[in-house]
């Protein structure tokens, strides 16, 4: 029966909401760094796309060091209210889980989608909030747990005027919670895992998140640039695989309960110093492009949404709906094809996306995925030949895909193993596996790559040494056992010559 219920469910809800689409518009705006999809007004949807872009500069500027640059775009879906928000809200085994926004990072699209209908600081605080999770997670670091909320809380009360961005600003709540119940011990919140929080009563998760951002302002804010110091340090030796436990002692100087008692003394004192980032320099409503999407469109986009929260069924009934109102758009064949890789339905993904090669609107992650496929069966560390016809069509795709985006080390790393296979272009190759390692420092499969480009070139201890830096990289034994096979290869190559 509650199965059946379950299904009924999802049948109703999108009939309703392709009811509802088709009697509102939908708009979608682009700024340099982020689409903004939404079904409030377009003035709105304007609006903000351009406060993330303040909240990114402003953050850019007190975290010079992370990564903000993706290889895949963030989406936002702005919901004019609760009632649109509702349908697209991830689902669990007991059905719909409430929520004011949430964020989805992954290999296709980063996601961000709010409800509108609060006040602007309530839905800024949850967008902001969400924001710094993805720049966190584009640092390829495995920040412990309360390092990662405590600093998306203290950015997350970011307010932003014309010309000034306060962060760090106090949060009253946590405050409020900290006053009232007893603390957890340090070395619980040092340590805790992901699921920690959404399993604990009510107020330890609240005394978790409070005491996370009271931590990270601590740090940030209230120790100027010893706290960052000591910050930097402790995440150094997280990096390095240390204990969490012992990389804070190493990295603080003293145990966490004493820790505990400074942060204790901090919250009491009630300061509570914020930083202000002048925001004058840029018009930050120049360079939105906004666009009245068609029902296709509408359809696509709510087809990549649930996609990417998991709901797969209702993703490919809109992607299907999205391809019958419109078979030449390529984004939603594009769309499609990933669906069925996560399906790994292969053959069908391929299909998908031959069907949305070099349509205007297929986008570079696309391309990528489409050489991929072709290149399934014949892309490996022991490959050394591909159909040349293959072989043509995926640099085709692979050149086209760069073009879009040069900032893409996977689509950097296959063209430069198609040009080896092939034994064309092997400069240009050595080129792209380079500006591919400055994005992803120390990758195994890289430096591997790497190593065979650079034998081909006869440049024999420039490839060892690439060779060698595997086995600092923790690689897999396997990647370790052909490093070895090549490394021998190469000392009797150059032998031979």
């Amino acid at each position: 029966m509650k199965r059946l219920v379950q299904q009924g469910v999802f049948w109703c809800v999108l009939v309703c909401a392709l009811s509802v689409e088709g009697r509102e518009t939908w708009h979608e705006v682009r700024s340099p760094n982020f689409v903004v999809v939404s079904n409030a007004s377009a003035d709105r949807a304007n609006d903000v796309a351009a406060r993330m872009e303040q909240f990114r500069f402003a953050l850019s500027t007190l975290l010079p060091s992370s990564s903000f640059v993706s290889e895949v775009p963030t989406q936002v879906y702005a919901f004019r209210d609760f009632d649109s928000f509702e349908s697209f809200l991830p689902q669990t085994q007991d059905g719909v889980t409430p929520a004011a926004g949430y964020f989805r990072g992954g290999p296709y699209k980063n996601v961000i989608a709010l409800d509108l209908s609060a006040t602007r600081a309530v839905y800024e605080r949850i967008i902001f909030h969400e924001y710094v999770h993805l720049v966190l997670s584009l640092s390829r670091h495995d920040f412990p747990l309360w390092f990662e909320e405590g600093m998306a809380e203290f950015y997350a009360s970011a307010t932003l005027q014309d010309d000034i961005a306060e962060l760090g600003m106090v949060e009253q709540r946590h405050r409020r919670v900290l006053a009232e119940y007893a603390h957890l011990p340090m070395t619980e919140v040092l340590t805790a895992v992901e699921e920690w929080p959404l399993t604990a009563e009510p107020h330890e998760s609240a005394l978790f998140y409070a005491q996370s951002w009271s931590f990270v302002h601590y740090l940030v804010a209230g120790s100027g640039s010893e706290g960052h110091r000591l910050l930097a340090n402790y995440v150094g030796r997280l990096s390095r695989g240390d204990d969490r436990l012992e990389a804070f002692h190493q990295a603080f100087g003293k145990t966490p309960e004493a820790m505990a008692q400074e942060l204790s003394t901090y919250v009491e004192a009630g300061s509570f110093p914020h930083y202000e980032v002048e925001l004058s320099e840029m018009d930050w409503a120049q360079g939105l492009e906004t666009i009245t999407l068609t029902t296709a469109q509408v359809q696509h986009r709510w087809g990549e949404l649930f996609l990417f929260t998991d709901r797969l069924r209702e993703a490919k009934v809109c992607l299907e709906e999205a391809c019958r109102l419109r078979p030449d758009f390529g984004a939603a064949w594009e769309t499609r094809g990933i669906a069925a890789l996560i399906e790994e339905q292969h053959d069908e993904a391929l299909a998908h996306f031959r069907r949305a090669a070099f349509e205007p609107d297929m986008s570079a992650k696309g391309l990528y995925l489409y050489a991929r496929a072709l290149l399934r069966d014949h892309s490996g560390q022991w490959i050394d030949s591909v159909p040349a016809g293959l072989a043509v069509e995926a640099e085709r795709a692979l050149t086209r895909s760069l073009e879009m985006n040069p900032a893409q080390s996977e689509t950097s790393r296959l063209l430069a193993f198609v040009y080896l296979v092939r034994g064309v272009r092997i400069e240009q190759a050595t080129t792209l596996v380079e500006s591919a390692l400055t994005m992803t420092p120390g990758s195994p499969s890289l430096l591997y790559l790497y190593g065979q480009i650079l034998g081909r070139r006869g440049d024999y201890d420039s490839a060892r040494e690439a060779l060698d830096r595997i086995a600092n990289e923790a690689a897999e034994p396997e990647l370790l056992q052909a490093a070895g096979e090549l490394r021998i290869r190469l000392d009797l190559a150059e032998r031979a010559r």
